[in-house]
């Protein structure tokens, strides 16, 4: 099995076969000039990655890196390179860039429309594409951005929402206190009210055969099948519930890269069985994986929170 992996402070490419852990390349802040968090990764059609970093937005084209500030020059906590525009959410910002003249990023505010209408001091963590609608979610609301005519709208909850995921064409989120919600014809419909859902943060959400698979944050992973809920049958199920997990990804070979919060990078086969963990003991600059993202060529990047 080749498993790729390059990290933010830490690029690790790699050819993993059984518990062997891969080689690590990292990139420190002073290598990319920018801060020490790396809160998000996405990689464009041509292959340069786009980096959320608390300074800006980082772009790396393989060989040497650029920043760009947002306008009001505030941290960026989402990034999503989506065709010809690469889409950010920071505080109280959220918008698009563009290439132009001269190969830089020119950028364009999407939430400077609605300003008036933003909550106090609001942060946008994710950003998902559905259909013609961008979605800018911040921990109180999800703003959909229609790219065909240029509106925004907006969902509104009355409890925190930790994170939004994409299953299908469909955007599932949470809602704290309440449980796991989808929207539907624009509105928030009530899909899981089980109390894991209501009291521990869901960290995302799998499709596996006939099951629904949903990582938490302290309690591992649980599968939903016709509607009953169980823990993950898997031997490293037990590992992942004594560790704080806060980022995950499939990868495109099905395995599970988990992304932890002092505990570094745990990947897991597709059933569930440990492949390898890897910490500062390892190699890692920080044993706090802040996001995952694997490449076009099956190399992947974390971003810590350090590097």
């Amino acid at each position: 099995m080749r498993v790729g992996l390059t990290v933010l402070t830490f690029c690790f490419s790699v050819i993993c076969l059984a518990q062997e852990l891969p080689p690590i390349h990292n990139y420190a802040p002073s290598d990319y000039n920018a801060e020490n968090q790396n809160w998000s990764i996405s990689q464009a059609e041509n292959k340069h990655l786009y980096i959320a970093n608390s300074k800006g937005l980082l772009e790396f084209n393989g060989a040497s890196w650029d920043q760009y500030d947002l306008p009001n020059e505030s941290i960026v906590r989402s990034v999503n390179a989506l065709g010809d525009k690469v889409y950010t959410g920071g505080y109280m910002e959220f918008g698009y860039w563009e290439r132009k003249e001269m190969g830089v990023l020119q950028y364009s505010s999407l939430s400077n429309s609605i300003k008036e209408d933003l909550l106090p001091d609001e942060e946008f963590w994710n950003i998902i594409k559905l259909d013609r609608f961008i979605a800018f979610h911040s921990l109180d609301r999800i703003y959909l951005y229609n790219q065909e005519d240029n509106s925004i709208k907006w969902i509104e909850s009355d409890s925190s929402l930790p994170k939004v995921f994409k299953i299908g064409q469909t955007l599932y989120f949470q809602k704290l206190n309440e449980g796991i919600f989808k929207i539907e014809n624009g509105k928030a419909v009530l899909v899981y009210d089980f109390d894991i859902f209501q009291d521990d943060e869901v960290v995302n959400i799998f499709e596996r055969d006939e099951d629904v698979l949903i990582l938490t944050h302290h309690n591992g992973f649980y599968t939903i099948r016709d509607g009953v809920l169980a823990s993950w049958n898997a031997s490293a199920n037990s590992l992942i519930s004594e560790m704080s997990v806060y980022s995950a990804e499939q990868l495109s070979n099905k395995n599970y890269a988990l992304g932890t919060i002092s505990n570094g990078l745990i990947l897991l086969d597709e059933e569930g069985s440990l492949i390898f963990k890897v910490d500062q003991s390892g190699g890692l600059q920080n044993n706090t994986v802040l996001s995952v993202c694997e490449d076009m060529d099956g190399t992947l990047w974390l971003g810590l929170d350090n590097g």
